[in-house]
């Protein structure tokens, strides 16, 4: 995972925490090498009550390709979605 910041805070502020798993956590079965669900939490720790837009861009492992079908949004902050060949774009209007 990486997180970038359109104007770069100082190393101690780190206004954000990026938590990234995934379903099944371990490859136990042949099907957890083909299909797996990556589950995003993002939240907010600034100083202000909350953030500006985030996106948060998903680039899916090299083999990989995510199902539109699967990407939900959770929370009513999502303005949209979008989807192609290897990335997930999240646009959260604030966090």
């Amino acid at each position: 995972t990486s997180l970038r910041y359109n104007v770069q805070p100082r190393q101690e502020e780190a206004p954000f925490l990026l938590h990234v798993h995934t379903a099944p956590e371990v490859c136990e079965d042949s099907k957890a090498h083909k299909v797996f669900d990556i589950g995003i939490n993002v939240s907010y720790t600034g100083e202000r009550n909350v953030s500006n837009m985030v996106i948060v861009d998903v680039k899916m492992l090299s083999g990989f390709v995510p199902l539109k079908s699967s990407v939900r949004k959770v929370g009513f902050y999502i303005q949209r979605t979008e989807v192609n060949t290897n990335h997930v774009l999240l646009y959260i209007e604030q966090v």
